[in-house]
């Protein structure tokens, strides 16, 4: 195989630049110098940068190239020829085959460094923001069988045994996996009972994706049947608080973190008792609940009817009489309610999806003028390109506060503070 070529750049009377020519089908040894966000490795070969999954900063490897760029390269790991001493062995045997991970190569304590700087790094270069306060994150009490739910797919093929497991991190295959080590191991019990109940045809499914939740959020395995598949809501107890959730509805996954998670948001909005409180994206209602025994009224919004339906629920449930919710997109229902006749609005919780708050709601946000925005997400990208909106607004950040809620994975949680 062809040894990649290096080649001379520049122009007389400047100092020449060595870019090493490399091309699909190299192979070259590297060592890694950091991992970026989502999770690959990345080394350099001459100019070139080249990513590569599965791997950590310290390793020296051997990298078949398998794409190449005008700027960089992707590659396939071949061959650890000298390990980092941030590796470890992946606890899942079949971590690279379903690809849902990909940090658990890389030992606990390094993967929360490694999101900590991942999180500078997005709100220096997205955020322009030169010395970010981020504080340190907060671990995961438990880094493994955390998620109380997952999502499983299935697949009836004619001729060939039904598929059901998790989907492929890198591919629409479907991965066949005894025991998942991220989910609560009721999970893993109910996802093998189906698959059972699949193949003696005792069990007849009416779709092709569901989500499975545990028996119950404090780690304890009970009974497993398919009558949890026929359950539209979900109940959990939160901090002493029972709330319910449609079972395909948004709801945080760590089941160790979320009191953790609440106590954050809670602290972030300083409450005194006689605040109005705007709770955006609210889902089923979480954050409300606690946070309305605080303050004067929390008004959470929230585009999905059934998490809607949830929240009111929730809210009678738990004697919750000023908390109230509107159905609507968010910087819609911020219009029409608060601004004509003006509310006065304190605390503004901002919980959106991953591609964060559109403009017209940041521009409705700095109308409203919150004194306070708690503003959570669970990607760093789009909440630095917010935040640096709200800051040219006249806001400041106060503190960015990561919690790994998404251990072994590329993800991590984030609770933001800005004031005027």
């Amino acid at each position: 195989m062809p040894e990649p070529q290096a080649r001379r750049k520049g122009t007389p009377g400047r100092k020449a630049i060595w870019i090493m020519s490399v091309k699909a089908g190299d192979v070259v040894e590297l060592t890694m110098e950091q991992v970026a966000f989502g999770g690959e490795g990345i080394g350099r070969c001459g100019n070139m940068v080249v990513f590569v999954p599965y791997t950590v900063d310290g390793d020296t490897a051997r990298i078949e190239i398998l794409e190449c760029r005008k700027r960089y390269a992707r590659g396939r790991l071949q061959e650890i020829l000298q390990p980092s001493p941030h590796r470890t062995p992946p606890y899942c045997e079949d971590y690279i085959r379903c690809g849902g991970c990909c940090y658990q190569h890389i030992a606990y304590t390094h993967q929360l460094l490694l999101k900590e700087t991942q999180v500078r790094d997005a709100f220096k270069r997205i955020g322009r923001i030169p010395s970010p306060p981020i504080r340190p994150v907060i671990a995961s009490p438990e880094p493994y069988h955390y998620r109380l739910k997952a999502d499983f797919h299935l697949r009836l093929q004619k001729g060939k045994a039904p598929a059901l497991g998790l989907m492929s991190g890198a591919s629409n295959r479907i991965v066949e996996i005894e025991q998942c080590k991220i989910v609560e191991e009721s999970i893993n019990q109910l996802s093998q009972d189906l698959r059972k109940k699949l193949l003696h045809g005792s069990w007849i499914p009416r779709r092709d994706r569901f989500t499975l939740w545990s028996t119950d959020n404090k780690g304890h395995s009970g009974e497993v049947n398919t009558e949890q598949l026929r359950a539209t809501w979900i109940t959990r107890t939160i901090k002493n608080r029972t709330l319910t959730v449609h079972r395909d509805g948004f709801f945080q996954a760590n089941q160790y973190l979320i009191d953790t998670m609440i106590d954050r948001v809670i602290s972030a909005a300083d409450l005194s008792g006689s605040e109005t409180v705007v709770d955006g994206f609210c889902g089923c209602g979480l954050f409300g609940l606690f946070l309305a025994p605080l303050t004067k009224a929390v008004h959470g919004i929230e585009g999905n009817a059934r998490a809607v339906q949830a929240a009111r629920g929730n809210a009678e449930n738990n004697g919750l009489q000023n908390l109230f919710f509107h159905k609507g997109d968010v910087a819609e229902v911020v219009r029409r309610v608060f601004f004509n006749p003006p509310v006065q609005v304190d605390v503004l919780i901002l919980d959106p999806p991953r591609v964060g708050c559109g403009k017209e709601l940041l521009e409705n946000i700095l109308r409203l003028g919150p004194k306070r925005i708690v503003y959570v997400s669970c990607n760093p990208a789009t909440q630095a390109r917010d935040i640096q909106f709200l800051i040219a607004g006249g806001y400041h950040l106060k503190y960015i506060q990561p919690l790994d809620m998404f251990p072994q994975t590329a993800h991590i949680e984030l609770v933001a503070l800005l004031h005027c």
